[in-house]
């Protein structure tokens, strides 16, 4: 028989089965293309028609898989590709996501905002 300690069973049972993880995304688009090196998804600046990729990287701590489900949105949501938008990460295991920005060549110059939502459900 396996016996669970109280205290980490009411701390398994205190944690969400869903949450959701809002990632704010920034781009400028401008006449260089000047990338932000820190580990953020803001893009820094980026010609008309040029593209950057960052990662996400989502590690997973419980002792039961999670689902990963990336959805984007905002101004610039049609400019951002995710490599891999459903997936699931195994115990005690991590899952790098990769998130494009694509300027298209009719770009206007200017400040641009959208959003990745990370769901992440646990079984």
């Amino acid at each position: 028989m396996l016996l669970v300690p109280v205290s980490l069973l009411v701390t398994w049972l205190a944690i969400p089965k869903e949450q959701e993880l809002r990632y704010p995304m920034q781009v400028g688009v401008g006449d260089r293309t000047l990338i932000d090196p820190f580990p953020s998804l803001q893009f820094g600046s980026i010609k008309p028609g040029g593209c950057a990729t960052k990662y996400i990287r989502f590690s997973n701590l419980f002792l039961t898989p999670v689902r990963l489900s990336v959805s984007k949105g905002g101004e610039m949501g049609n400019w951002i590709c995710i490599d891999e938008p459903v997936g699931w990460v195994i115990p005690m295991l991590s899952k790098k996501i990769a998130v494009s920005v694509f300027v298209p060549e009719d770009a206007c110059v200017g400040q641009y905002r959208g959003e990745i939502l990370v769901k992440a459900r646990r079984y």
